[in-house]
């Protein structure tokens, strides 16, 4: 089908449009400048504690892309945070302003896009306001380790508006190659863009015509697109990033899953209630899953045949918009089994303006015939959306909020349940902190994380006995080749230094070293122990590395500034103390006072 797209020439009403957008988005979005730093939500992997962002260095650039983090290649998205963090340090507010620009980047594009398709200036400010306040965008937007879904969809739309131009405009071929170089930058923000080859061919089926030249020129896309695959396959691996449950579900089961969270991001679309940072696999009951699952397949089908007929019939370009929204989201189903969460709000961030353009073409004829009553409507909605918008970002705010407000309505999130420990330990609530984790352990007595966070509260009490059997529970259950060990092996470490075992102590610190020689908290807590034994040079030397390893660790200068005093050296020791007293450490002050005045 060959369609015509409308030109849509800019003028000071659609500027004025975009304006009143991203006014609208920026105070519905204001508070995420407020949030902290989810450091165990991969926050603290991929930006807090991630040495490779806090130096912009040819060698360090070099290093950014031929590196994973956290399981994945995103050599785009890992260079911002550098950026970052040349900006503004290691300020939580600093780096949710950017990803809120980014945000705002990726609106005026969106508004670009349904410019080249629609030309009805207020269904286009309708469509981009939606998804610029859409609560489902809220995950992207306010976590920081989800910025890669924005950056993402700017480079892949950018692309897209440049490829309608090469379709418009006699093939110009400076446009298909504006095109590619925007597709590379996108698959090296976050994987997932390996879909754009196949949007493309969308493209060309309903807005130009498919012919074997237009196949062959989309053969460089696949291209890359095979080498991001591969290249993303082997992060995972590597990384430890894929939990294997295909043992637990069979095919005809996933497919179900997948028909499932289909509908579910549809229904996340149009009500956008009881949204989750955590959506986990479903419990099966006598090995049946839950019977919504099985209920939800025939509603889809029936729903999408009849979809599809009037569709077809009636609005055959509304299907565009249907098919966007498939192809763009297929990468994200879980055809097999890997990873804990079967659905994540983040994966339609793009996808969903598939959704929209779809509303679009249905409503155009109405938004003309009954103009008062659809804006009334679409007000309504637009409301709602911001609504929850506001109220839902107010959840990311930290750690403890976020993992207690996903446990109501995802109660058997196990590893929420796990880092709402973490961070009422963090606040001191040692309490409720010992039940979360000891009501863990009793239902998944293999869940070797939980030990480890447990035998945590035992080092702090001082019962060292149980703190070392839940370290070696922790060791045993997560075995002793996987990853974060070394976090184990210092915490066991931490504990014989503290019973004076120093000789035990060294043996784990130095595992844990060898696990990771990028472990600062290793070096540091080894750098401890040889202060506490006097040996004053092998001390300096570790917190040395500690130090260059991650600079924003305040507690590294403040121990070196110690170490320095009490090797005669002053003003070494005034200048650590300072730059701890800057980075936070309250009984700098007093040392400070003590030592250099």
């Amino acid at each position: 089908m060959n369609l015509k797209i409308e030109n849509y020439n800019s003028s000071r009403a659609s500027n004025i449009y975009l304006f009143f957008i991203l006014l609208v988005a920026f105070a519905s979005f204001y508070s995420v400048l407020n949030n902290e730093f989810l450091i165990n939500w991969d926050d603290g992997a991929q930006v807090v504690n991630n040495a490779d962002i806090k130096e912009i260095s040819f060698s360090g650039i070099q290093k950014i892309f031929s590196s994973y983090y956290v399981g994945m290649y995103q050599p785009i998205t890992t260079l911002t945070y550098t950026f970052d963090y040349a900006i503004y340090g290691l300020s939580s507010q600093g780096f949710h302003f950017s990803n809120l620009f980014y945000h705002f980047i990726a609106i005026i594009l969106v508004f670009i896009f349904l410019s080249k398709i629609f030309n009805n200036r207020l269904l286009i400010f309708f469509l981009t306001l939606l998804f610029s306040v859409h609560p489902t965008n809220v995950e992207s937007v306010a976590w920081l380790s989800a910025r890669s879904n924005i950056l993402y969809t700017i480079f892949y739309f950018a692309g897209l508006i440049f490829y309608l131009k090469y379709i418009r405009e006699q093939k110009k071929n400076k446009y298909y190659f504006i095109t590619f170089i925007f597709f590379g930058l996108s698959c090296l923000s976050k994987s997932t863009a390996v879909t754009f080859p196949v949007v493309l061919l969308l493209f060309d089926i309903f807005f130009d015509k498919i012919t074997l030249r237009k196949v062959i020129e989309k053969i460089p896309f696949l291209i890359i697109s095979i080498v991001i695959g591969l290249i993303t396959i082997d992060a995972r691996i590597i990384d430890a990033h894929i939990p294997d449950l295909s043992s637990q579900y069979n095919s005809s089961e996933l497919f179900l899953v997948v028909f499932y969270s289909i509908f579910m991001y549809i229904k996340l679309f149009f009500i956008p209630y009881n949204n989750s940072a955590y959506y986990i696999y479903p419990e099966k009951n006598n090995n049946f899953l839950p019977f919504e699952f099985y209920i939800t397949l025939i509603m889809f089908i029936a729903c999408s045949v009849i979809l599809l007929i009037i569709l077809f019939k009636r609005k055959k370009q509304a299907l565009f918009g249907l098919f966007f929204f498939l192809i763009s989201l297929f990468i994200m189903l879980k055809f097999i089994a890997t990873g804990l969460q079967f659905m994540a709000d983040r994966y339609i961030y793009l996808p969903m303006i598939g959704i929209l353009i779809t509303i679009g073409y249905l409503i155009e004829p109405l938004l003309k015939k009954y103009l008062l009553y659809s804006v009334i409507l679409l007000c309504i909605v637009a409301t709602g959306f911001i609504y929850r918008t506001v109220s839902y970002n107010n959840y990311w705010i930290n750690e403890e909020s976020l993992f207690s407000q996903t446990l109501k309505t995802q109660p058997n999130a196990v590893p929420c349940k796990n880092l709402l420990g973490v961070a009422y330990r963090k606040r001191g609530n040692i309490g409720e902190a010992l039940n979360l984790f000891n009501e863990i352990i009793k239902k998944y007595p293999s869940y070797g994380i939980a030990y480890n966070n447990r035998g945590n509260l035992y080092k702090d009490r001082g019962d060292f006995k149980k703190a070392i059997n839940d370290y070696n529970m922790a060791l045993l259950y997560k075995g002793k080749d996987e990853g974060e060990n070394e976090e184990i092996y210092t915490n066991i470490g931490i504990v014989y230094a503290m019973d004076n075992d120093f000789q035990s102590a060294f043996q784990y610190f130095n595992k844990a070293i060898e696990k990771n020689n990028k472990f600062y908290l290793a070096y540091f807590n080894r750098g401890m122990a040889y202060a506490m034994k006097g040996n004053f040079d092998k001390a300096l030397a570790d917190l040395n590395i500690a130090v260059n390893i991650n600079p924003d660790f305040a507690m590294s200068y403040y121990t070196r500034g110690m170490v320095y005093y009490s090797m005669g050296k002053s003003s070494e020791s005034c200048s650590d103390l300072k730059i701890a007293e800057k980075l936070g450490v309250k009984m700098a002050q007093e040392q400070i006072k003590k030592i250099c005045n």
